[in-house]
């Protein structure tokens, strides 16, 4: 399904565990750690990528969605200008 080629099924059990895991979590550190531990910085700036895309998928950059990006962003180590290069290159892909 989408980009992860995930199957309906595959997908309903990992929001049932993030729903789990994200009642239990103190903060995004605790997300985040793994991210840093097993992704190269091209696929941290992939990830950025999904939430922009998701952020943008209904045309409306809310506040916290961008606060959340750019927090996340931050602890991944991605550099400002990639982040606003991320963003501005998603927010060109809506816009067609």
């Amino acid at each position: 399904m989408g980009h992860f080629n995930i199957a309906v099924e595959q997908v309903d059990e990992l929001i049932d565990l993030a729903r789990r895991e994200v009642d239990l979590a103190v903060s995004l550190h605790d997300f985040t750690r793994m991210l840093n531990d097993n992704l190269n910085a091209s696929e941290k700036i992939q990830v950025i990528e999904l939430l922009w895309q998701v952020a943008f998928a209904d045309a409306v950059l809310d506040k916290y969605e961008e606060y959340y990006i750019r927090k996340i962003a931050d602890l991944l180590y991605i550099s400002h200008k990639d982040y606003i290069r991320t963003k501005h290159r998603v927010a060109a892909t809506n816009d067609s």
